[in-house]
């Protein structure tokens, strides 16, 4: 392999298209980003879309950004529903089975952040956290497993990678969602699961100020909702069962890992970081040299 040179060429990536006669549905889809993915779909030919949330449109700034959407031309339906309660759901898609054109894909992005200690967890605590994402999901799945989807998205989180302290309630509920992909996939289904990482400007960092600079601190960087939207683009035509968006400063992470201990799935990208500084760890650990 060495001594091969072969020529390759990129390929050709077009920006997803969405249908005009179909209806995709967004839970969550009144959150910050959630509130960033409807006006991407219609720029990209949605017309009929569905933004579940708790509360519905509870806000002046939710209303406005509703508003804005229809005044595109395009059809946004916002029901207030608790996922989590599988006959609520089912109401969402009696709605749209009887107002709309036929549902072809779903965004699945309500979460809970509520972080604790492993010592302080209780059942209370996990359930909080795992409802809209476990629940949620399967509420989702169990409901659109007999209909023929395009897309089936999951949005994760960079804790089921990296499993971050004080989040073990909210890193499992992720981890499920990854392992839900996997399961539709293997069940000739559509599934993606996104692990997102530090999305800046909107969503839950973007709104605390404080803990997104702890998190950059520790290596972990931000990125924008446009970089989001095009890699989630991609992975909608794509169809990965699982995969990671994050932009990392690995030298850092690394040097306030280290002290932990760095597991070995990451540990060359730590040593290829910090290759040639005082933070490198030496002695070789090239993919050539573990083998």
């Amino acid at each position: 392999l060495e001594d091969e040179h072969v020529n390759v060429v990129p390929s050709r990536q077009d920006d997803v298209e969405f249908r005009d006669d179909a209806t995709y549905l967004v839970t969550g889809g009144l959150g910050g980003f959630g509130l960033a993915i409807a006006p991407w779909m219609i720029e990209h030919g949605a017309r009929h879309l569905v933004l579940v949330g708790r509360s519905g449109a509870s806000t002046p700034e939710t209303v406005e950004a509703v508003e804005a959407l229809r005044a595109t031309g395009a059809q946004v339906e916002v029901l207030k529903a608790d996922i989590t309660d599988a006959a609520q759901l089912r109401g969402v898609f009696t709605h749209i089975d009887e107002n709309m054109p036929p549902l072809k894909g779903v965004l699945h992005a309500a979460m809970v952040l509520k972080d604790r200690l492993l010592q302080d967890l209780t059942e209370e605590r996990v359930r909080e956290v795992w409802a809209p994402k476990v629940i949620g999901a399967w509420n989702l799945h169990r409901l659109t497993e007999d209909r023929e989807l395009d897309f089936f998205v999951l949005f994760s989180s960079l804790a089921s990678v990296f499993g971050n302290g004080g989040q073990g309630n909210y890193a499992s509920a992720n981890a499920f969602l990854d392992s839900l992909a996997y399961y539709r996939q293997a069940r000739g289904l559509p599934a993606v699961a996104v692990s997102w990482g530090f999305l800046g400007q909107v969503g839950w960092l973007a709104e605390h100020e404080d803990i997104a600079q702890r998190v950059e601190a520790l290596g972990v960087l931000s990125f924008s909702p446009d970089e989001a939207l095009k890699l989630l683009g991609r992975f909608i035509q794509e169809n990965p069962a699982h995969i990671g968006v994050m932009r990392m400063d690995w030298r850092t992470w690394g040097r306030i890992a280290g002290s932990k201990g760095i597991s070995p799935r990451f540990q060359q990208l730590v040593d290829d970081a910090t290759s040639g500084t005082e933070d490198s760890h030496g002695g070789g650990s090239s993919i050539r040299q573990q083998l």
